[in-house]
């Protein structure tokens, strides 16, 4: 439980201060918002579904994610280039456009995740340990998962027992804790440094020699 709170601050700091700042602007600024509300529930739901062991809530969460990377690559798809003058290092054509292109590829490939992988084993996992190993008295699941709030919470603060090292336990998971915690943060934190945490995107403010635009 105390690892899964932890995540939850790192992850909702990361996704309001680092990528939806420099990726939604302009037209779209109303965006954000939204974007943190659903990021905020997402992380609460996930945190409950740890409390009471319940699959549901982590297909719910994952059904929160894609919807909040869909909006975010159809924003940054309608993003588009104007000619402007302006010679800021860190505002180079050559940077702006490859960061746009990065942002859609990882958007892309999250929506694409979710929805074909992550969505889909939570559900099962979900009819599978809830629906039905609660269903059953007699089934070895029974009583190991949708547990009461309160109990939960102090179930989850024990150490129940030690993590196993089998590849069994882990492989099902890498992908996305690979994807969560290992590339997209050192990707955003590359483009952090390259554009100076400057927008990566795009904005319409028009000022000397022009900007970029979401139209």
């Amino acid at each position: 439980l105390m690892g899964r709170l932890v995540a939850s601050v790192g992850e909702y700091v990361f996704v309001t201060e680092c990528m939806i700042p420099n990726a939604i602007w302009g037209r779209d600024a109303w965006l954000k918002p939204l974007l943190v509300l659903l990021v905020a529930s997402a992380e609460v739901v996930s945190d409950v579904g740890v409390i009471k062991r319940h699959y549901g809530f982590f297909a719910v969460e994952n059904s929160i994610w894609l919807a909040m990377f869909s909006l975010f690559f159809a924003s940054t798809l309608r993003c588009k280039w104007v000619a402007y003058s302006r010679t800021d290092p860190y505002e180079r054509p050559s940077i702006l456009v490859s960061c746009r292109m990065l942002a859609l590829a990882l958007a892309a490939v999250l929506v694409t995740y979710n929805a074909v992988e992550d969505v889909p084993m939570y559900w099962r996992l979900y009819r599978e340990k809830v629906v039905t190993g609660q269903a059953d008295p007699a089934s070895p699941l029974f009583g190991e998962y949708d547990l009461p709030f309160l109990f939960g919470i102090r179930h989850g603060l024990r150490c129940q027992k030690m993590l196993s090292l089998d590849d069994d336990e882990w492989r099902p998971v890498m992908l996305w804790m690979s994807l969560n915690y290992v590339s997209l943060p050192l990707w955003m934190c590359c483009v952090c440094a390259i554009t100076g945490r400057h927008a990566v995107v795009g904005f319409n403010q028009h000022g000397d020699g022009g900007k970029r635009v979401c139209d």
